[in-house]
């Protein structure tokens, strides 16, 4: 993702300042994964790399003066069988923001299933705070951003704490 493209995300609509967002749980079983989220996402396929990817698939929405984005990797099979998991998160991670601004803190974290990883990011004025899991051909990459400490706000634990990757 460019960083034009992940700052741009902080213009998208979302919940209205000042209401409380109609919290559901976005549940997609074909790519085995579930997150309570402060509304309905918009969705996209982003394959912008088929040497290396089966498929991209992002959620966005957004979160008071910022955004949350779940997206979903699918490596190609031997893409995934010749590199390691440091490997892939290595690429999962560099290409999320790009250039933009160096990793304040890189912290492998335990997840129920597969191998996780949890990155904060400052570029622009915004913090990114990303989770990461590798679950087979797959890497979930959970993002919340914006101005100021939205990544840190009770919102943002809400989501980060409710997201699962379901048995595949």
């Amino acid at each position: 993702m460019t960083t034009a493209f992940a700052i741009g995300l902080l213009a998208m609509p979302n919940a209205a300042l000042g209401q409380t967002p109609d919290w559901q749980t976005l549940t997609v079983p074909e790519l085995s994964f579930s997150v309570e989220l402060p509304g309905e996402p918009l969705s996209r396929e982003n394959n912008m790399d088929p040497p290396t990817l089966l498929a991209l698939t992002d959620y966005v929405i957004g979160l008071g003066d910022g955004f949350v984005l779940i997206s979903v990797l699918r490596f190609k099979p031997e893409v995934r069988e010749a590199n390691t998991e440091e490997q892939l998160f290595r690429y999962a991670i560099d290409s999320y923001l790009g250039d933009c601004g160096a990793n304040q803190s890189e912290t492998p974290v335990t997840v129920p299933r597969g191998t996780g990883m949890e990155t904060v990011r400052a570029c622009d004025g915004a913090t990114f705070k990303t989770d990461y899991v590798l679950a087979g051909d797959r890497l979930y990459r959970l993002s919340v951003g914006g101005p100021g400490d939205i990544s840190e706000s009770p919102d943002a634990e809400r989501i980060f704490a409710s997201f699962e990757v379901l048995a595949q």
